[in-house]
């Protein structure tokens, strides 16, 4: 099987709040153009062992990571508590399964997190199908 992946695209740190390069830009990561399926999922987690510096940061910056300006991206949407102890990351992505969209995502979690130099622990991933959501609304709105 032959997949096709679009091109990383660098684009201003500014835009995604995402790992800063050295040049303060940020990967966005690629995901395959053929595949069939799109997949909301959320990869969540605690933080683990902070620095100092990196708990700074993570407060310095809570206003950009609320919940209410968070969205589910292909570059990764994070968001936390209060204290800074219950992490989400939110991830749209493409793929022709559940697993393998879960596996993507999990892995680039995992990417985000060192590149960050935030610590963590117990991360679990949620899947949700939007391909199947609409499949099955379309299924409730032809006639029998």
């Amino acid at each position: 099987m032959t997949v096709r992946l679009q091109s990383e695209v660098i684009v201003p740190a500014t835009v995604t709040g995402n790992p800063r390069l050295g040049d303060g830009c940020v990967r966005v990561r690629s995901f395959p153009m053929d595949a069939d399926r799109t997949f909301r999922v959320t990869v969540r987690g605690r933080f683990h062992e902070l620095s100092e510096r990196s708990r700074a940061y993570l407060e310095s910056a809570r206003a950009e990571h609320d919940i209410f300006v968070s969205a589910y991206t292909p570059e990764g949407s994070l968001t936390y508590d209060d204290r800074i102890d219950f992490f989400n990351l939110r991830y749209e992505c493409r793929a022709d399964d559940a697993d393998a969209a879960g596996v993507e995502s999990l892995e680039e979690a995992e990417r985000f997190l060192t590149t960050m130099k935030f610590g963590y622990r117990d991360l679990r991933v949620d899947v949700v199908d939007l391909s199947a959501m609409w499949d099955d609304a379309a299924r409730r709105r032809s006639p029998s």
